[in-house]
């Protein structure tokens, strides 16, 4: 065997031990935590966003993709390894602008995600990690849109003790951003044509209603979607 091999398969095996360790000290702190993310965003004209980010293997990614501009169908989210990740809460105001929530758990090897649609659009993305979630992503998930002087919003009643709710909030505005007033903002979009934060929130208690909230300046059309990230 060669060298160059049986140093690749050393470092192979060294990742996974350190993954290994890493998820058993997760499972030991019974936290949910934000790790890190990214997001991009095309002002209009495109059938594709690529965002480039490498997750830790076995934790949760959360994306979230906005489109506008035209109405767009066929949205899905893949890795760079062509793994497609799970569909989620979806809402549209059945004109142009659609929001949805897309989530996995990261296999090794993943440096980046692309959404992909038909009929060229504007559209933003937003990507977070998340450690802890050891008992997954609750199927259930709620949205919420309208149009006005807003707030954004949405809440979920959450199933278990310290569970995450995690979702995006944002509004076509050209002139303003969402700010939070309830919740944690950990991704940000503020340029056109879909501002936004991905954001999350939790509560100590199941049965709680947890809600996600942000305020912007004006009356504009705007669109929440979230998902619940679950301890055990």
């Amino acid at each position: 065997m060669a060298v160059e091999t049986v140093n690749l398969l050393l470092q192979q095996n060294l990742l996974q031990r350190t993954n290994l360790v890493e998820q058993t000290s997760e499972l030991l702190s019974g936290v949910i935590a934000p790790v890190g993310g990214n997001s991009a965003t095309t002002a209009s004209g495109v059938s594709s966003q690529a965002v480039v980010y490498s997750p830790t293997q076995g934790h949760i990614v959360v994306i979230a993709v906005s489109t506008g501009i035209t109405l767009i169908s066929a949205l899905s989210v893949k890795d760079n390894l062509n793994n497609t990740l799970t569909p989620g809460p979806s809402i549209s105001d059945g004109a142009q602008h659609i929001t949805q929530i897309f989530y996995y758990t990261a296999p090794l090897g993943v440096t980046g995600f692309t959404a992909s649609w038909t009929t060229n659009s504007g559209v933003s993305v937003w990507v977070e990690e998340y450690s802890g979630a050891l008992g997954g992503v609750n199927p259930s998930g709620v949205t919420n849109q309208g149009n006005g002087t807003g707030p954004v919003t949405v809440s979920f009643i959450s199933t278990e003790n310290n569970s995450f709710i995690v979702g995006v909030l944002e509004s076509d505005s050209s002139t303003t951003t969402p700010s939070m007033s309830s919740g944690t903002s950990r991704q940000v979009v503020t340029t056109n044509p879909m501002r936004g934060r991905l954001a999350d929130n939790t509560a100590a208690s199941a049965g709680t209603s947890v809600t996600l909230s942000a305020t912007f300046i004006g009356a504009h059309a705007w669109q929440a979607a979230a998902i619940e990230l679950l301890l055990s």
